[in-house]
């Protein structure tokens, strides 16, 4: 099996913001539907300006500390997840845990 080269593969990338949104299989029917209405895509740049998206993309301690800060704002306002033990809690906010919660944006 050949190694996983992970920056090798995002360098190797080239963006396409004025891409299309991705269609997804309605739960209900066998059509696609555009999924539009139910996402936005910002830059960095675009919500906080100040040259973060620089930032972000050259300073691994900051790139870090910042994705550490929203695993815990997504795990301490998922409400299922207020009952786990304290071993649970440090499972899933370690790094290499995939976490999932929440986010209402009404």
């Amino acid at each position: 099996r050949p190694a996983f080269d992970a920056a090798a593969l995002v360098n190797a990338q080239t963006p396409n913001e004025e891409a299309n949104p991705y269609q997804l299989l309605h739960p209900n029917t066998l059509l696609t539907t555009p999924i539009t209405t139910h996402f936005q895509t910002a830059s960095l740049e675009e919500l906080f300006g100040c040259g973060i998206s620089e930032r972000f993309a050259g300073d691994t301690k900051f790139r870090n500390e910042l994705r550490d800060a929203m695993r815990h704002d997504v795990f301490h306002s998922t409400p299922s997840y207020a009952t786990l033990g304290e071993k649970a809690v440090q499972m899933m906010l370690h790094p290499d845990s995939s976490l999932q919660g929440s986010w209402f944006c009404g």
